[in-house]
């Protein structure tokens, strides 16, 4: 689909409820350029970038939690190795992050802790951004509202 074309359908469909509707093109423009997004990438840690991300306290009690679990749950385990490699473990994958929410929630991580480890695959972006067209201009706005 071409960019004027994924205008167009975020326009009139408006799926976040932003209200382009109600907007000049320059307005709807500077709505898509917003860097108000949290688009979650694939990031891969290891125990040094946790470590150096949490500080050695909380990143100790954090692998320590990891260690302990991994004992009795085989997925932990193999996460804990890949956490363990250079190479580290994928914290934007989906499923690790679900993993690692059950953990805080099961008392074995600090929440915040995990929290702070999942911002690690966390980037602000626009909506554009989002949606793959990167920076919108009014004019194409306008072209899209047209077409």
């Amino acid at each position: 689909m071409d960019k004027i074309s994924v205008i167009r359908s975020e326009l009139t469909t408006d799926p976040l409820g932003i209200g382009y509707s109600g907007m000049t093109h320059s307005e709807a423009a500077a709505a898509l350029n917003a860097s108000n997004r949290t688009r979650v990438a694939e990031t891969y840690a290891n125990a040094k970038t946790i470590l150096a991300h949490l500080g050695s306290t909380a990143g100790s009690a954090f692998l320590d939690g990891l260690e302990a679990a991994a004992s009795s749950n085989r997925a932990v385990y193999w996460v804990l190795s890949f956490i363990k490699s250079d190479g580290g473990v994928n914290v934007g994958d989906p499923e690790t992050r679900a993993a690692l929410d059950a953990l805080a929630a099961g008392g074995v991580l600090d929440p915040a802790s995990v929290t702070a480890v999942k911002a690690l695959a966390e980037e602000t972006v626009s909506r554009g951004e989002e949606l793959g067209i990167g920076t919108v201009y009014a004019g194409e706005v306008e072209a899209a509202r047209a077409g």
